[in-house]
């Protein structure tokens, strides 16, 4: 029975984690090698610090008088001597059932609006769907009759409203000469438009030396503004197009531009996904015209205020040893 149990356990672990991982695109099922190696040790470490012997052969003449328990799937066994049995296994049903259930709760926190497609702005190229960790977005025939063979279809149930997609769009562009800009796939919540437009007056309210623009994830730790100092905030990392980075620089009403993600990103690939463009690996790509000494990216964990701060301060003094981008004059955005 003991054999059995030992063995069934980890096979049906192994089968719900199966399960699990069908519904998650790019599944990461092999942890990092750091990690991976400190378990081997710490395992090793612990069996000969404290081994698991077995038991001696049974003998039916004599009553066993001394029986060692496994306390891992034995833990509840001396409640036996307080309990009625049936008492125990209510208990273990009702723990088994709260845990089947925990999945299915509501969540307190309360989920942006679904991202919206805007066929009139988009020409079918599948970056939204490429990037998409949850696979929300999945391409299909095009509906509006326009030339382009195919367009993005939007799985409600899927989709996390992280914005990711809106980084990858192309139309994203803030150098869009329109009165509204608008994208391929855009946050009801934080539409494009609105983020160009918060570009602007984060740029407008820079002075002094060393000006950088902040554009950072809600979901990573924040810089307060100051004379230098301007702050924009994204759903996610990856909801930001690198055209705006560029679209910072060029208008010369900053000298830098610092990027902030989270280390654990909430929404699995933004921050990889971010690194990628910045490092010209992935579509949307930085453009190679942008100096690449004017632009920072910092990881961090929602703990790790003080690394960003000072990733900022270090940011801010090689800027002012580079030559001035200008006069702080913005373009219109028009």
């Amino acid at each position: 029975l003991f054999a059995f149990i030992h063995v069934l356990i980890p096979l049906l672990l192994l089968l719900f984690t199966w399960i699990h991982i069908q519904r998650i695109s790019r599944a990461k099922t092999r942890p990092p090698r750091a990690l991976a190696i400190g378990t081997v040790v710490t395992l090793l470490a612990l069996s000969l610090v404290k081994p698991i012997l077995s038991l001696p052969p049974a003998d039916l003449g004599i009553v066993p008088t001394n029986l060692e328990l496994d306390w891992f799937y034995f833990a509840v066994y001396p409640l036996l001597y307080l309990w009625s049995p049936g008492a125990v296994w209510a208990l273990l049903g009702g723990l088994t059932l709260a845990l089947a259930v925990l999945p299915w709760l509501p969540s307190k926190e309360r989920q942006a609006p679904l991202v919206k497609i805007n066929l009139d702005h988009c020409n079918g190229c599948g970056r939204c769907v490429a990037d998409c960790p949850y696979e929300a977005l999945t391409m299909g025939p095009r509906t509006d009759g326009k030339r382009h063979v195919q367009q993005p279809y939007l799985s409600p149930d899927l989709c996390a409203s992280c914005g990711i997609c809106v980084g990858a769009c192309p139309f994203a562009m803030p150098f869009r000469h329109i009165t509204e800009l608008k994208s391929g796939v855009d946050m009801p919540a934080q539409p494009i438009q609105s983020l160009r437009v918060a570009t602007d007056a984060a740029l407008a309210r820079l002075t002094g030396e060393a000006r950088v623009v902040v554009y950072g994830c809600d979901h990573a730790p924040g810089v307060e503004a100051a004379p230098g100092v301007a702050a924009v905030g994204l759903m996610c990392v990856a909801q930001l197009p690198p055209a705006f980075i560029d679209y910072a620089l060029r208008t010369h009403a900053a000298d830098g531009v610092f990027v902030i993600g989270c280390a654990d990103c909430r929404y699995r690939e933004g921050q990889r996904w971010m690194e990628q463009r910045l490092a010209g690996d992935r579509e949307p790509r930085l453009r190679r015209r942008v100096p690449r000494e004017r632009v920072h990216y910092c990881s961090a964990t929602a703990l790790d205020r003080n690394v960003v701060l000072r990733e900022l301060k270090e940011f801010r003094e090689r800027l002012r040893a580079l030559p001035s981008t200008g006069a702080a004059e913005r373009a219109p955005a028009g």
